[in-house]
């Protein structure tokens, strides 16, 4: 467990490689080894962290790049970082009230990260399928 202010933290410095303060915390090829995809047949694990499926259900949505890492919890966090963007994701909740049997937040987990990602990185785009602001529906 821990804070979202904390978790920032770490993710700037995982996005600064392991740099944080003007303390190195972390060697670059440490973050590297950690986060490189195992050779694994159907995984996307790494050493402690997933990595970004190319195809298929992420729990990192569909904006963060091939080069992203990240973790979830029991309770439903979310935490997604993309050295490449320069950009983290923390989502902090607790799915488990009132019970844990709500299997909700695999579905929350990507819309959620997909809008962060897109408030920070690109251009607006609508939340639903349909066009754009703007854009003519013919």
């Amino acid at each position: 467990f821990s804070t979202a202010e904390d978790l920032a933290r770490f993710g700037y410095m995982l996005t600064h490689e392991g740099r944080i303060d003007g303390r190195q915390f972390l060697a670059p090829e440490t973050i590297e080894t950690f986060t490189t995809r195992a050779d694994v047949p159907n995984s996307t694990r790494a050493f402690g962290w997933d990595t970004k499926s190319q195809e298929g259900y992420s729990s990192a949505g569909d904006e963060f790049s091939a080069s992203s890492f990240g973790h979830t919890g029991y309770t439903g966090t979310s935490f997604w970082v993309d050295p490449a963007e320069d950009l983290f994701f923390v989502l902090l909740t607790n799915r488990v009230y009132p019970d844990d049997t709500d299997d909700q937040i695999s579905q929350v987990r990507p819309r959620a990260a997909n809008v962060v990602h897109r408030a920070i990185e690109g251009p607006p785009r609508p939340l639903l399928p349909g066009p754009s602001p703007g854009e003519s529906s013919d």
